[in-house]
């Protein structure tokens, strides 16, 4: 079995288990114009996750996670400073 496989077999486990809000329309920026102003690709399991759902936030164990809106994705760390403050972070 190959290693990315495995990976988004768990990456689904982990979304089955909260109520996500599933987008009604692809994205309205593509993965290709994000990654050239972020300057990295993009994880497949993000993809996938930014192509089937609106955002999520909640508690994954002990951590808080915030995944946004990939529509709104670089307005927000333009907002936020990310780009900034934390290099090679979206």
């Amino acid at each position: 079995m190959k290693k990315n496989s495995i990976r988004k077999g768990k990456f689904e486990e982990i979304l089955s288990r909260y109520k996500l809000v599933k987008r009604r329309n692809k994205p309205r920026i593509t993965f290709k114009k994000v990654e050239k102003i972020i300057g990295f690709k993009l994880p497949e399991d993000y993809k996938s996750f930014a192509l089937n759902y609106s955002e999520f936030e909640d508690f994954i164990g002990e951590q808080n996670i915030r995944l946004w809106n990939f529509d709104e994705i670089i307005e927000i760390n333009k907002e936020y400073e990310i780009f900034e403050c934390l290099p090679k972070t979206l």
